[in-house]
């Protein structure tokens, strides 16, 4: 009898064997939000290189008005040299976010195994209308957040550990019993033959009771004891300073999401206006009432309107996925975002 040291032991055993999971589905989790992160970034820089081609054909057609309003007089020579200056700028932000779309796409490729030639991404979901419902209906925090269910699980395996130690000290009963039997050919009047002597003619039995218990480590017991205490003490402090850490990153998602949902609906309205500016300007600048400067003026306001546009996307999307990380529904989301 031991009171409880070989149950302690097991149940030590199994926390270890638990933490050892909860340590593998945090790190998987950790994996899935940074896979996440990096395809919203391939897909902003996409965004953005398919707006740098748009901005390099809205040159080019500059270029083709200046050319000919320079060549029959109307406009001077300079002009053409600065839309060549502004094609050239925007051909090196094309470049660029080219480079920076390559670059991502070989992170994405060192971490999911997928030759990066091979990684397309969906970039016709972009729409105006956007709201967060679309992602999460109901969609509520989770008590199996791996971001928590370690520090959970670090936190039982120190108090399954206190307890072994305390059991280790305990008094241990041991009963011990035997029974045995022989036989003898030889006697104490005479002898026998020696086949005579191979049954069994004697049965001898015994018993006893023992108990242990380590009286001249009182010290080193409670120093023990101690560890094991502050140990479990650390390890419910880090679960608390997580779910409170958790609990932040989801009140700030959630600010994050309402802020971008505003200016997405605000962001169609400045799309419309600076295309409208554009488009008056060509006219103008075709009429001779405007100079080159006016139009690249009107060219980089679109050009803004539409980085703003990817990039506030980009914050909704990021914003969605921080909250889902923090919720413990990064799964349901990543699901979501493939339909």
């Amino acid at each position: 009898m031991n009171f409880g040291l070989r149950g302690a032991k097991v149940g030590n055993a199994v926390a270890s064997a638990n933490l050892q999971q909860a340590d593998f589905n945090k790190e998987l989790y950790v994996l899935k939000l940074q896979l996440s992160k990096l395809y919203f970034n391939i897909l902003k820089n996409t965004y953005q290189l398919h707006i740098d081609q748009e901005n390099i054909r809205r040159y080019q057609s500059v270029m083709t008005i200046v050319n000919a309003l320079s060549g029959s007089g109307i406009k001077p020579g300079v002009d053409s040299s600065m839309a060549r200056a502004e094609l050239s700028k925007v051909q090196i932000s094309y470049n660029t976010h080219e480079g920076a779309v390559k670059k991502l796409q070989q992170q994405l490729s060192f971490l999911t195994g997928i030759s990066a030639s091979e990684i397309n991404l969906d970039t016709i979901r972009k729409d105006n209308e956007i709201t967060a419902g679309r992602f999460y209906g109901n969609m509520n925090d989770t008590v199996s957040n791996p971001l928590i269910s370690y520090y959970n699980q670090q936190h039982l395996l120190y108090k399954s550990a206190e307890k072994l130690v305390r059991k280790s000290y305990l008094p241990k009963i041991i009963l011990a019993g035997g029974v045995w039997e022989r036989g003898s050919s030889i006697q104490n009047s005479n002898y026998r033959s020696l086949d005579a002597g191979l049954g069994y003619q004697r049965f001898t039995y015994g018993g006893g009771i023992a108990v242990t218990y380590d009286l001249f480590n009182i010290v080193h017991r409670r120093n023990k004891l101690s560890v094991s205490h502050f140990q479990t003490q650390a390890a419910e402090f880090q679960l608390r300073q997580q779910k409170q850490a958790i609990s932040s990153a989801t009140a700030e998602a959630v600010i994050a999401v309402s802020t971008a949902e505003n200016n997405l609906r605000e962001l169609p309205q400045q799309l419309k206006a600076a295309q409208a500016v554009y488009s008056q300007k060509v006219a103008q600048y075709k009429a001779g009432v405007i100079d080159l400067i006016d139009l690249t003026n009107a060219s980089f306001l679109l050009y803004t309107s539409q980085l703003d546009y990817v990039e506030t996307l980009n914050e909704w999307y990021q914003a969605n996925l921080e909250k889902a990380a923090s919720t413990g529904n990064l799964d349901q989301f990543i699901q979501t975002i493939k339909r």
